[in-house]
């Protein structure tokens, strides 16, 4: 039964439940991205190209690149916010399984996330007031300066998006294209094409943006004219992240890892 629904009545069900709001917003914003790929009638962005006469090949590069729906950086930042506040809410649940000190500091309770030790150390005694040393000692497992841990990415990547969204704004870039691209040469002229290659640094993590190369196109100059060719894209592309993450890979990652540790937390009370 969702989180939305019914009585909230395990111990960190209400933590579940801003949880899956996150969840809520990354569905939504898939069903805004199904209508914007939909409404994509060409590539959203514009190529501009080089011939290499050395190389016998021409460079596409992307020239311009359309702004992504201004609303996306609301709804990535509305996730980040709802996952990063079910840690908060379960920090404040743990704190609050006792009655607090009369001096207690209640709004300095959140679920820390410190890159470094002596920094940890220092403040999670008022980050973590009341709660069990073996629940600070597994949350102290999944700083940064611990040894690797599964969860960490996924939470250092949260806290650092989160931040950006309060504090400045989640721009999604275009990201590498969803369910392959086929990339096809056309219009030649005064050139045959022998093949189409995509540039050794395209990953699935590129970020297409302005003089990212998208394909080579190898041939042999033919005639006395210059010689030219087109390109032809055809692909549904995603929003990422600046890093190239694509967002809903990220998104549900994060919210699976929040989830992740919730459970795990649990376990341990």
């Amino acid at each position: 039964m969702s989180p939305f629904f019914g009585t909230l009545n395990a111990p960190l069900d209400a933590c579940r439940a801003k949880a899956a709001r996150g969840k809520a917003h990354i569905e939504a914003m898939k069903a805004e991205l199904w209508v914007w790929r939909y409404l994509q009638g060409v590539p959203p962005f514009t190529t501009r190209k080089e011939f290499q006469p050395e190389e016998n090949r021409f460079v596409f590069y992307i020239d311009t690149v359309g702004r992504l729906p201004a609303v996306w950086s609301l709804v990535i930042g509305d996730a980040l916010n709802n996952l990063r506040s079910a840690l908060d809410h379960a920090a404040w649940y743990l704190a609050n399984l006792k009655p607090l000190a009369p001096k207690t500091d209640e709004n300095a309770i959140q679920f820390p996330f410190y890159s470094s030790e002596p920094t940890f150390d220092a403040n999670v005694t008022r980050r973590l007031p009341n709660v069990d040393a073996a629940i600070v000692r597994y949350i102290k497992g999944l700083q940064p300066f611990a040894p690797d841990h599964r969860l960490q990415g996924p939470l250092a990547f949260l806290v650092e998006q989160n931040n950006l969204d309060k504090h400045r704004e989640i721009r999604p870039v275009l990201g590498t294209p969803v369910g392959g691209t086929l990339i096809e040469a056309v219009n030649e002229a005064n050139f045959t094409v022998t093949r189409v290659e995509p540039p050794s640094g395209l990953s699935e993590f590129t970020v297409f943006d302005e003089d990212t190369e998208l394909a080579y196109v190898f041939g042999t100059p033919t005639g006395t004219g210059e010689p030219d060719v087109d390109l032809k894209v055809k692909g549904s592309f995603a929003p990422a992240f600046q890093n190239g993450l694509p967002v809903f890979e990220g998104l549900e990652e994060i919210h699976d890892t929040v989830m992740t540790v919730l459970n795990e937390i649990e376990a341990l009370l």
